[in-house]
Formats: C-alpha cells, sequence, structure tokens
C-alpha cells in the first residue's frame, strides 16, 4: 500500500512538474513573437503637403526600422509632387498611423501602416502600406514568395473571392461592383502591396475604393501559405 501512494504521488508531481513545464514554454513562445516596439512621431512638410509620421522602431530589428522609415519618405515624397501639381494653393494633410494591434509571429514581423490624406471637404482617401520581415532571412518578404504563385495566380484567387462574398441587390449594382473587383484585383503590383503575414495564412488588404466604392469600406483575402 506505501509503495502504491508512493508512486502515486511521484506520479502527481511528474504531472504537476509536466504542466508547469508545458506552461513555461507556452509562456516562452508567446513573449518571443512579441517584439518590443518603440512609435516615434516626426513631421514632414513641404509647401502643399504636411505629414505626421509615426515610425514604429523595432528594438532588435533596427535594419527593419530603416526599411520602414526610408519607404516612408519616399511615399511622402512621391505624394509630394502630386499635391503640388494638384493641389498648389491648399495645404494638404496627411498621417502615416502605425497599426498598435502587433500582427507579428515567430517567424515574421509584420508593420501595418494607414495613410490618411485629408484635401479639403469631401476630400479624403485612406492607403495601407505594409511590410512583413522575414526574421531568419532578415529580409522583406514579397507576396509571391509567401504564397508561392504568381502575381496573375494571386489575381484570380482574390477576383473569385470577392465576387463569391457579395450580394447584389440589382443586375446593374452586379455589373458596377464585378468591373469595379475586376479592376482593383488586376495583377498590377500597386494592386497587391498591403498584405500581413499570419500563423496560417497571409491577408491580403484592399484599401476602401480599391476593389469596391469608399463606401463599402476596406476589403480582405486570406491566402493560405503555400
Amino acid at each position: 500500500m506505501r509503495n502504491l501512494a508512493n508512486n502515486e504521488t511521484n506520479s502527481k508531481h511528474h504531472l504537476f512538474n509536466l504542466i508547469l513545464f508545458l506552461c513555461l514554454v507556452l509562456s516562452i513562445s508567446f513573449i518571443s513573437c512579441k517584439e518590443k516596439i518603440e512609435i516615434n512621431t516626426e513631421q514632414l512638410e513641404s509647401e502643399a503637403l504636411v505629414a505626421t509620421v509615426k515610425i514604429p522602431e523595432y528594438v532588435k530589428y533596427p535594419d527593419f526600422s530603416s526599411t520602414i522609415r526610408e519607404e516612408i519618405e519616399k511615399d511622402f515624397e512621391n505624394y509630394k509632387k502630386y499635391a503640388e501639381m494638384d493641389f498648389p494653393f491648399s495645404r494638404i494633410t496627411s498621417t502615416y498611423r502605425t497599426e498598435v494591434a502587433d500582427y507579428s509571429n515567430s517567424k515574421y514581423l509584420n508593420c501595418f501602416i494607414r495613410k490618411y490624406i485629408y484635401a479639403g471637404e469631401n476630400i479624403e482617401d485612406e492607403y495601407f502600406i505594409t511590410f512583413v520581415y522575414n526574421k531568419k532571412t532578415k529580409k522583406i518578404e514579397t507576396l509571391e514568395n509567401l504564397t508561392g504563385k504568381t502575381l496573375e495566380e494571386i489575381s484570380k484567387y482574390c477576383e473569385k473571392a470577392l465576387l463569391a462574398e457579395e450580394k447584389w441587390e440589382s443586375e446593374y449594382e452586379q455589373i458596377i461592383m464585378t468591373d469595379d473587383i475586376k479592376n482593383g484585383t488586376r495583377p498590377v503590383p500597386i494592386n497587391y502591396k498591403a498584405f500581413v503575414a499570419g500563423k496560417k495564412e497571409i491577408t491580403i488588404h484592399f484599401s476602401p475604393g480599391q476593389v469596391l466604392s469608399s463606401w463599402w469600406g476596406a476589403q480582405k483575402v486570406m491566402i493560405p501559405y503555400k
């Protein structure tokens, strides 16, 4: 009886240690997915455009932070030319806002930035800018590499997924929105510049007005890894 009691006690002790070990492993895995990020707010200005930029600084991956900064500055310079040409007497305001939610996981860092533009009454736009950083290769990932598909294949996948979701209220609405979706999902790089890498799939984000009218808001399609 005493041996039986001792065996039972040892089994309970072993089970307790096993549970404690598993909890520790899970805790470490969870922490490893949460990277330390500092958000720095800066101001970029030109004669026709002023932008408030919230740039994320990834403490462990400064090269990723530098890439994000460079790309935002390029985007600002490109939009500055458009602003000075089309709105020479206006003061356009723009905001590059990094999402607070951490999309990152043990393999990838995802930076999701929403770009808001205000150029006066009824002139407002919202665009998405994303970066997926591979921690192992220390490089920015492409959508084609993550999915194992060509841009043409990704285009067909997204078009089919978005068309399947919609319920048309009239034949006219179906014609208009089908054309919008086909145009917004064309296999050109600008249509697929916003995506994040999750644990099981890649989510492609379409800015408001890209595949459907702005009234419908932003759209997204999920594609499994290759």
